[in-house]
């Protein structure tokens, strides 16, 4: 932003634009569009070839090349062409895996839905935030996130929270007066900022700069490079980190050892030796097969209307016990209908009705499940047309404290107010007598029983022209009648909360409607309950400390709630367990923030969206449960990788370090090592896609590395008893014959470990696999057996053709491990 817009007159602003207060025309938007860009901050593209060479941009890596340089030039031709092959090979593995997670990254965030509201040619619009221009006039109000910096034009009572830019966490109100002398931009009270949100009033202001020309951009663009990790990945990668030093270490310990001892072996076949055994060690596809696990299922949720901001989300929906969201919409169609109005005007109730709602302002984004979309539904021609002649002073929209919605007429006569909310608070508003007033609240209650949701309906003139309106001012008003509305329940509901159950996942239903439609809603979805088992925000908010703590632990259906009851009702479950919660207004971002995955649907306001880490799309309880179930799969799949890889690694490979103390002669060659390495990685990756058994489904997943390191120690340890008693069997077999015999039965012992540390269960080796991922499996298997018999194979990995009892015996001591491993696992796994 060059220029100065802030010590400038909007009139001005507007001139230099060649811009307007009517805006754009669509067709020098357009235009505009075509000669500056879209309007997002430009993320560096994703390079295969750059991913590549990444790859080897690694100490253990950076060995292995001048490893294969040192074969060439020592004349091990042979061998300097295989390892240069396998390192082309982990090359390529990795830079596939690394480009599908940086493309399913860039695929994911392009799903986030973003609109913007702009006058374009006189006429309010809603489109694409990355389709505003330089010149656009934007229309904000409270709850909307700003898209790019703008001159302020007009504002009323209009506040930003700015705390993204200065850190200031109070709204800073806004002005369109000229400020001369600002230098600061929390002096520039005529400026908006893209990535701040509105607080408070509304706005019309014009666009000046946008993209990587704003102050977000410019903010960005410094920090371009860093990328944000879940806790989890975080761990990992320092769990990578850590073996990474550790492996470091040892190899020089060992690199030393054996130059003093083993004075037959040259210096090049030590030191090849020593990296493959370190780069065999080392996970490292861990960090990067953990992000690509968890972006391929973001990916496949998204497909299915769940759209996840952070990854870590996945992480904390498969630790999730307790589900806290609304029925509108998730157990429900949201698609209400006027059934039947109850009173003795009922023409007048239903015009009183639409007078206090927003039907006819913002017609074009009414939510289809609103009462106001199924009170113009419903409304005759004539009483759509009466609307178009009013002139409101005021409304409220809805008034979420005391549960109604108000508008203020000029009837030139006087203000005249229209109302329409909750019975119980309507009615307090009227000049009835108790009697009637209780008659009324129970008709309400009876159709609340048979499913209906119920609103009261009052009017009232306002003597005094005020120009400012309050609640409090509303009394004495004409009781006019109740409007029954009817939202049918959703087909998947009923399915959704039995899996659930089979899940252990608890559901609790927290809602704006009364009791009696929560309960009938609840028992059709299958929920078994009595009336003592749903409590109201009211009942709630009276409780000690201590009773809120119970009632949040048993009672599954809260009714009535305000949004700092949800508040304290989603802090207090998530004191106990972890949870979900679905909101969707502005006074729910607390409680977004507060739980453990913060969920809104794709309607809702722009504060709830950047409180919450998930956008539905698709609000439906199904998908909820479904997110849970992928998360609580990808996550002990995750787990069972890492505590596989290590088994592996402690089992075998450091089995390897210690015969090559013990041994006068290296017990596998460098290209073997590598060979075992690639060969063991492959079928590993199929792992991450494999299905849960129900039983494991029924288990929320809390990964614990430090648990997982232990656990491999311990079942490492069985791993390494069947290395050295092959080596205690076979010691006395030539050097070519024992390293071709033991590279065989590390690489099918590295197999028994996925198949058997895949499952709780035992003698289940090939439950939940893919079809694909078993013919895989099943091909390299048949592949490490074969291969001292293929005679190019052989040739160039130094490999011998054993005889078939001397294969037989490497079989029984892989069964014999699979038989142990079977054995000790389910106490060990349930741990």
């Amino acid at each position: 932003m060059n220029i100065e817009y802030f010590s400038l007159s909007a009139e001005e602003v507007l001139k230099r634009l060649n811009s307007s207060v009517k805006g754009l025309s669509e067709r020098e938007a357009k235009k505009r569009l075509q000669a500056e860009g879209l309007n997002k901050i430009n993320s560096q593209s994703v390079s295969w070839v750059k991913i590549f060479f990444s790859q080897y941009a690694n100490f253990l890596m950076g060995l292995l090349i001048f490893g294969c340089g040192l074969s060439f030039y020592l004349g091990e031709m042979i061998d300097g062409f295989v390892i240069f092959a396998i390192l082309l090979i982990n090359g390529a593995l990795g830079t596939v895996q690394e480009y599908r997670a940086e493309k399913l990254a860039l695929a994911l965030a392009k799903l986030l839905p973003q609109k913007a509201r702009v006058r374009r040619g006189g006429k309010e619009v809603w489109i694409d935030k990355e389709q505003v221009v330089t010149g656009d006039i934007l229309l904000l109000e409270n709850g909307q996130t700003i898209c790019a910096d703008c001159r302020i034009i007009q504002s009323d009572g209009f506040a930003v929270d700015e705390s993204v830019l200065t850190g200031e966490s109070a709204p800073v109100e806004k002005v369109h007066t000229v400020l001369p002398n600002a230098k600061r931009i929390e002096e520039m009270q005529n400026m908006l900022f893209a990535g701040t949100s509105a607080a408070a009033g509304t706005c019309q202001a014009v666009v000046v700069a946008r993209g990587d020309s704003s102050e977000f951009g410019r903010i960005a663009a410094l920090s371009r490079s860093a990328k944000k990790q879940s806790s989890f990945l975080k761990q990992v990668n320092g769990l990578s980190d850590m073996l990474f030093k550790v492996v470091i270490a040892v190899s020089i310990v060992l690199f030393f050892l054996l130059t003093f001892t083993h004075h037959s072996l040259g210096v090049s076949e030590i030191f090849l030796f020593v990296i493959a055994l370190a780069i065999a060690i080392v996970p490292e596809m861990l960090p990067l097969i953990s992000t690509l696990a968890l972006s391929n299922a973001s990916l496949k949720l998204a497909k299915k209307g769940v759209l996840l901001k952070r990854l870590s989300s996945l992480e904390d929906m498969g630790a999730a016990q307790v589900i806290l969201t609304d029925k509108t919409g998730t157990l429900t169609e949201n698609r209400l209908q006027l059934k039947r109005i109850y009173s003795e005007k009922p023409s007048e109730t239903m015009q009183s009705a639409l007078y206090a709602s927003s039907a006819l302002q913002d017609r074009e984004h009414l939510l289809a499940g609103s009462f106001d979309a199924a009170l113009l539904a419903a409304a005759t021609e004539a009483q759509v047309e009466q609307l178009e002649l009013l002139k409101y002073k005021w409304q409220s929209g809805f008034d979420p404290k005391h549960r109604g919605q108000f508008s203020v007429i000029d009837n030139y006569t006087g203000h005249y107010v229209h109302a329409k909310g909750a019975p119980e608070n309507i009615v307090a508003l009227c000049a009835i007598d108790d009697v009637h007033e209780q008659q009324v609240i129970a008709t309400a209650k009876v159709l609340g029983n048979q499913g209906f949701r119920v609103l009261a309906v009052a009017a009232g003139p306002i003597p005094d022209r005020h120009t400012e309106f309050a609640w409090e001012q509303f009394t004495n008003l004409e009781y006019l009648g109740l409007i029954a509305f009817e939202d049918p329940l959703k087909k998947t509901a009923k399915e959704a909360i039995a899996e659930a159950k089979q899940m252990n996942l608890e559901v609790k239903i927290l809602t704006g409607d009364s009791k009696e439609v929560a309960l009938h809603v609840a028992k059709e979805v299958g929920l078994k309950l009595s009336p003592t088992e749903v409590m109201s925000g009211a009942e709630f908010s009276v409780l000690s400390s201590a009773q809120k703590l119970e009632a949040v632990s048993q009672v599954l259906v809260f009714a009535r709630v305000l949004p700092e009851e949800k508040f304290e009702i989603v802090s207090l479950t998530q004191e106990q367990k972890p949870a979900i919660f679905l909101g969707e207004g502005i006074n729910d971002a607390p409680a977004l923030k507060r739980a453990s995955v913060g969920l809104v649907v794709e309607e809702a306001s722009e504060i709830a969206k950047e409180s919450a880490d998930v956008v539905l799309t698709r609000a439906d309880l199904s998908v909820i449960v479904e997110s849970v179930k992928r998360g609580r799969r990808i996550m002990s799949n995750i787990s069972k990788y890492i505590l596989i890889t290590l088994t592996g690694n402690f089992g075998s490979l450091y089995a390897l370090a210690f015969a090559s103390v013990v041994f006068s002669t290296l017990p596998l060659l460098p290209t073997q090592v590598l060979l075992e390495n690639i060969l063991t990685d492959v079928p590993m990756i199929w792992l991450i896609s494999a299905r849960l058994s129900q039983s494991e489904l029924a288990l929320p997943v809390r990964q614990n590395l430090k648990n997982l390191v232990r656990l491999s120690l311990i079942i490492g340890s069985i791993v390494l008893g069947i290395q050295i008693l092959f080596m205690f069997l076979y010691q006395g077999l030539p050097a070519p014959l024992f390293r071709t015999l033991w590279l065989v039965e590390i690489i099918l012992m590295e197999f028994v470990l996925i198949l058997s540390l895949r499952s709780p269960h035992r003698f289940v080796p090939l439950e939940g696999l893919q079809p694909a991922s078993i013919i895989g499996f099943l091909a390299v298997c048949v592949f490490t057996v074969a291969m001292p018999y293929l005679p190019l194979i052989s040739d160039l990995l130094h490999l011998v053709q054993p005889s078939l009892p001397q294969i037989w015996g490497c079989l029984l001591l892989v069964f014999i491990g699979y038989i142990l491993l079977e054995a000790i696992k389910p106490k060990l796994l349930r741990r």
